[in-house]
Order: structure tokens, then sequence, then C-alpha cells
């Protein structure tokens, strides 16, 4: 991603402020972005993807969900994934797997 790609991304204030709402709210270990804008395909807020590596999660699909509401809220459509470390950590060596593909191709938002 060129310099000027990645500080769009990163001024964009719906994302920042999606992003602001998602660590206030669930205190994730690290936020990703993937996708074609993680790429440089595409700067247009509906099309970022994101994934949100918490902790532990006694439901994610609730959590999703929790997260599809405060997207709409927010006026956004970016979907969220929701995975526990556990699980991100233990499909990074598989390829064509979802943290694989955030690992090699994908932007920290949030975290280390």
């Amino acid at each position: 991603m060129t310099a000027s790609i990645a500080e769009t991304i990163m001024e964009d204030r719906d994302l920042g402020k999606l992003v602001r709402v998602l660590v206030g709210r669930f205190d994730p270990e690290r936020v990703y972005l993937y996708g074609d804008a993680a790429q440089g395909s595409t700067t247009d807020c509906e099309t970022y993807h994101l994934v949100m590596v918490v902790s532990s999660a006694h439901d994610p699909q609730h959590q999703e969900k929790e997260i599809a509401e405060i997207t709409t809220g927010l006026g956004a459509s970016t979907p969220v994934r929701v995975l526990t470390r556990h699980e991100f950590e233990g499909q990074l060596e598989i390829p064509e797997s979802l943290p694989n593909l955030v690992a090699q191709n994908g932007w920290v938002l949030y975290g280390i």
C-alpha cells in the first residue's frame, strides 16, 4: 500500500470512529483492515472489511450481531469478523484461511 492510500484510510473519519467504538465496547487485542482497501484498490468505507481479535469470546456470533447493529447505527456496512486470539493464531499457517490472509495482506488499525 502506498503512503497516500495508507494515510487516506487512517484519516477516514467513519473508519476511525468505528474502530474507536469497537475498542471502547469490546476491548479487542487487535483490529485489522483487510481486503481491497488494505491493498489500495479502494478507499470507500462501505468496502472496508475488519477482523477483530479478542482474548476470548463467549459468543462470537452474538458479538458479530451486536457489531452489525453498531455499524448500521453509524451508517456503515463494514463487515467485522470476531476471532479469539486462539482461533486467529491457530489458523495463521493454514493457506487460504482468513487469519493467514489478514496477516499477509492486512493492516493493523489497533493493537500491537
